[in-house]
């Protein structure tokens, strides 16, 4: 997912995930391995329902990695069908690079 600062990057990677957790009537759904980011994920959907928050930025020296089981059920038996990973960041790694500048502003 690439976008500057602000775009939304990380509120779209926390509602994909609260969407396609949830096992439908198709029977496909993701799950996120590590508890911890499950946890993290589901916090930031949290703040973005929320009347009063939003999550911060991702500061620059930010990076995450976060990878994906795509599942499908049939009958009683859950197949992993196949994987992907979605790396965060802040959006300023973008703009800085497309401007001709580094971490510190110089081009």
């Amino acid at each position: 997912m690439l976008g500057p600062s602000g775009a939304g990057k990380t509120v779209f990677l926390a509602s994909l995930f609260k969407h396609l957790m949830i096992q439908g009537e198709s029977r496909f759904f993701v799950e996120v391995e590590d508890e911890r980011k499950r946890k993290s994920l589901n916090d930031i959907y949290a703040k973005v329902v929320a009347p009063e928050g939003w999550p911060r930025a991702n500061q620059y020296h930010e990076t995450s990695e976060w990878t994906f089981t795509c599942c499908v059920k049939v009958g009683i038996s859950i197949y992993p069908a196949c994987r992907f990973t979605y790396l965060d960041y802040a959006g300023g790694r973008l703009t800085d690079v497309v401007q001709g500048q580094d971490a510190n502003g110089r081009i």
